[in-house]
């Protein structure tokens, strides 16, 4: 992960620099929260995800469940 930032109860976890063409995983604050450290701590590290892929201003994966 690029970079982690907070936004109006969502967080949201950039996989690269350019946000239109770059993978975004995205997560509600309460998904977040039960992370250790909060989703946050994941910015320099690896994580895996499972799921849908949407289109939202680029490509986005959102999580529903921190499982």
């Amino acid at each position: 992960m690029l970079a982690a930032k907070d936004s109006k109860g969502w967080t949201e976890l950039n996989l690269g620099v350019e946000p239109m063409t770059d993978f975004t995983i995205a997560m509600d604050s309460d998904t977040a929260a039960v992370l250790p450290g909060g989703a946050s701590s994941l910015a320099g590290d690896s994580a895996r995800v499972r799921g849908y892929l949407s289109d939202h201003g680029g490509p986005l994966f959102r999580i529903e469940h921190p499982a």
